[in-house]
C-alpha cells in the first residue's frame, strides 16, 4: 500500500472518529447529571453540534462510493463498454447485503427487547422502516437514530445515476457541481 493510500485512509479514520466525538459528546451530556457546570474547556468539547458530525458521515459516505465509481471499484458497465444493468443490479445488491441485515435484525431485536410493540401496531412506520424511507420521526425511542440509515441507503439508490450524469464532465465542473450540492443539501436540510 503506498504513502498516499495510507495517508487517505488515516485522513478518513481521522474525520470518522471527530465525526463521532461530535455526535457522542453532545449526546451524552444529555444522561450527564451537571453537564452545564463542567469546566469550561470539557462544557466547549461537549458542546460541538452533532449535525457536525452527521454531515462529515454523509460527505465521507458520499466521497467513498463517488471515488469507488471513479477508480472502477464499482464498475457498471460491460466488457464492451456498455452499461449493463446486471452490474448496476450488483451494486444495489451488493450495498443492500451489506446494510439491511443489520439494520432488519436491529429492529426486530428492538421490537422484541422493549416490549413496545411499535413497529407491528404502526404499519406506516413498519413500512417505511423496510423501505429505507423513516425520517426518523418522534416517537418511537431506541429506533430514531435510524433514519440516517434511510439516508444513506438513498444515497446509495442515486449514486450511480449521479455518478452516470457526472463522469465524463471537466473536474473543475464536477467540483463546482459537488459544492453545490452540499450547500443545497444542507440548505434543505436547515429548513426542515
Amino acid at each position: 500500500m503506498g504513502t498516499r493510500k495510507i495517508n487517505e485512509r488515516f485522513t478518513s479514520d481521522c474525520m470518522r472518529v471527530i465525526a463521532t466525538l461530535f455526535v457522542f459528546c453532545l449526546h451524552a451530556r444529555i444522561f450527564v447529571p451537571g453537564a452545564d457546570s463542567f469546566p469550561r474547556t470539557l462544557l466547549v468539547m461537549t458542546s460541538f453540534p452533532a449535525w457536525a458530525g452527521v454531515w462529515i458521515f454523509f460527505l465521507l459516505s458520499g466521497y467513498s462510493i463517488g471515488y469507488g465509481f471513479f477508480i472502477n471499484r464499482y464498475n457498471l458497465y460491460d466488457a464492451s463498454g456498455k452499461l449493463s444493468l446486471r452490474k448496476v443490479g450488483d451494486f444495489y445488491a451488493r450495498r443492500f447485503l451489506k446494510i439491511a441485515p443489520l439494520y432488519y435484525l436491529y429492529c426486530g431485536f428492538f421490537e422484541i427487547v422493549s416490549g413496545q410493540r411499535y413497529l407491528w401496531e404502526n404499519p406506516i412506520v413498519l413500512i417505511r422502516m423496510l423501505t429505507f424511507t423513516y425520517n426518523g420521526a418522534p416517537g418511537i425511542n431506541g429506533l430514531g437514530h435510524l433514519w440516517y440509515i434511510s439516508s444513506a441507503m438513498q444515497l446509495y439508490l442515486i449514486m450511480p445515476a449521479v455518478y452516470l450524469l457526472i463522469r465524463n464532465l471537466p473536474i473543475k465542473t464536477t467540483e463546482c457541481l459537488s459544492l453545490a450540492a452540499i450547500f443545497i443539501g444542507g440548505y434543505g436540510c436547515a429548513c426542515q
